[in-house]
């Protein structure tokens, strides 16, 4: 079982050349990364921003972590058991883990009791609670109709944590060691009155770093948790983690501090101020030209055309299904380019399952045969259902950046040849475009769905009538059960069906329209070694961090 389980953990690259800019001090070397916003909260069991993730799985840790090279390794836990029955999953705890608190508390099985009850509080309102769905009486008290005392987890003294599941699941040991697994200490959280993660005052931390300090407007530091205990000691001495840059203006380019968003963070890593960074996939070729960064890339992220159920219109599934069966993606091809390339299904090629990428296993083409004249039929069944002769104005909101207007502009030609539909597009800063979605502003949405953990899930949830990360406003009970049962399957084949059965049917009904998969690309710098960059959420990993040469 644990060697079935290990395969599952997400791929991560590590890499092995870096950055110039970080220092060395007497505890290690202290890396330099810049973030694109603040983080917003640093409770691991509400925290769903990249930032907030980048700090929360660095300075918490969990019964288990990934190595190195991606495989599962000892966190709090020691050692895990897993009943025959693939059932109970029994874990021991180190008994020199300490909180970072000037009492060094222990961390106990209590606090990871506390921690999986607060997950599967439906006051709690986590994002991550349906990851724990498949432990005894999850779903109920998510429902409820139980307490969160009712939760198939259990202290056996002060270090043996229990979980009981109410079927066998293969991704679990994997789900430990997610943010919502990390543990939390009941009393101090009680003592933060309704603060706890807000700002790292009404925090302690158990994991390789803590949060030494925390400029909002400028900068975090975090430096190496000395009271930190592992079978894998930190050899980072810190991290200076940047959001706000008042650089002065390089004498080359006077205009340089005017620069926002990626172009600053590029140029920051360029000039040598930080140690790594996402780049732009026109500095891909710059770079390997100069020779001057090692370039790492991931396909996590899909670009499709969003429906908004809730609207009169769009929540009409033969109007949906009028325009997909329409739409000859194939002719959106020559407009794709740079790092996007064609996409006929919604999860990313990043995301893997069985030792494979789960599209080798789903399949890479889930769309349904095009048909204009099914679509034609549908059209007017469905306008005949809103008692109408032709359909409201539309508009497709979408990004005012980043090479998606000739996709779109094929698109908008073919709806209005072939049903004529006549579509406005309303491009916009990417804020601007996910404040609106996220408050159902819209009717037709271009969006990035970016895979957050190494499992179908993370895309397909966002679809899900039980997520509040719901964008469409899509709710359908069969197609929420089916991933309620992928997320609890006994073996990942039968999971991975499952998923498939799920995708299949957010494209049969039209909800999403994939349209392109997005290559993310980052770039380290020769200097530093052993940094972790994850395809998932954007994440780096600054435990094992040093010196090149070391």
């Amino acid at each position: 079982m644990k060697k079935l389980i290990s395969l599952l953990l997400a791929t991560v690259f590590l890499l092995t050349s870096f950055v110039s800019c970080g220092k060395k001090d007497k505890t290690g070397y202290t890396v330099k990364y810049d973030l694109t916003d603040v983080p917003r909260s640093l409770d691991p069991q509400l925290a769903t921003t990249s930032e907030s993730l980048m700090v929360v799985e660095n300075t918490f840790e969990g019964l288990l972590r990934q190595g190195k090279n991606g495989e599962l390794i000892p966190g709090v836990a020691t050692d895990y058991k897993v009943s025959e029955d693939g059932l109970t999953y029994t874990f021991e705890l180190r008994k020199n883990a300490t909180w970072s608190d000037e009492e060094n508390t222990p961390v106990t099985a209590h606090d990871f009791v506390f921690a999986f009850q607060r997950v599967v509080d439906p006051a709690t309102n986590s994002a991550g609670a349906s990851n724990l769905l498949c432990v005894e009486n999850a779903p109920k008290i998510l429902r409820g109709e139980l307490p969160t005392s009712a939760l198939g987890v259990s202290a056996q003294g002060d270090y043996t944590f229990i979980v009981k599941l109410e079927t066998p699941n293969p991704f679990f040991a994997e789900i430990v060691t997610s943010s919502i697994a990390m543990p939390c200490n009941e009393e101090f959280f009680l003592s933060t009155k309704g603060r706890y993660g807000l700002n790292p005052e009404y925090l302690i931390f158990n994991g390789p770093f803590i949060v030494k300090n925390f400029d909002e407007q400028r900068r975090m530091t975090l430096r190496a948790n000395e009271n930190y205990h592992s079978g894998t000691p930190v050899t980072a001495g810190g991290v200076d983690l940047y959001f706000q840059f008042d650089d002065k203006p390089d004498k080359d380019n006077p205009n340089s501090v005017l620069q926002t968003g990626v172009q600053k963070l590029l140029e920051r890593f360029y000039t040598g101020k930080t140690d790594a960074a996402p780049i732009t996939y026109s500095d891909v070729e710059i770079l390997k030209a100069e020779n001057k960064a090692a370039i790492y890339s991931f396909e996590n992220t899909v670009w499709g055309l969003a429906f908004n159920c809730t609207t009169n219109t769009y929540g009409n599934e033969k109007i949906r299904r009028a325009i997909m069966l329409s739409i000859n993606t194939d002719a959106l091809t020559p407009s794709i380019s740079g790092n996007l390339s064609p996409a006929n299904s919604i999860v990313p090629s990043a995301v893997t399952m069985l030792n494979k990428t789960y599209r080798e296993i789903a399949g890479y083409d889930l769309r349904t045969k095009r048909d204009p004249a099914l679509a034609k039929k549908l059209l007017e069944e469905g306008l005949a259902e809103l008692e109408a002769n032709k359909l409201s104005k539309t508009t497709i909101i979408c990004p005012d950046t980043g090479g998606y207007a000739p996709i779109l502009s094929v698109l908008q030609r073919q709806l209005q040849e072939n049903l004529g539909i006549f579509i406005n597009l309303e491009p916009m800063p990417m804020d601007a475009l996910n404040a609106k979605v996220r408050s159902g502003d819209y009717m037709l949405a271009l969006v990035p769905l970016t895979a957050g953990r190494n499992n179908p899930d993370a895309v397909l949830s966002t679809f899900a009538g039980y997520s509040n990360q719901n964008i469409t406003g899509y709710s359908n009970t069969v197609y929420d059960k089916i991933l309620t049962d992928a997320m609890v399957a006994d073996d990942i084949a039968k999971a991975s069906l499952l998923y498939k059965q799920a995708e299949s049917m957010l494209m049969d009904s039209a909800v999403f329209l994939p349209l392109a998969f997005e290559t993310s690309y980052y770039a380290a710098s020769p200097n530093v070694k052993d940094l972790i960059f994850s395809p998932f959420s954007y994440k780096v990993f600054f435990k094992y961090a040093q010196e090149a040469g070391k």
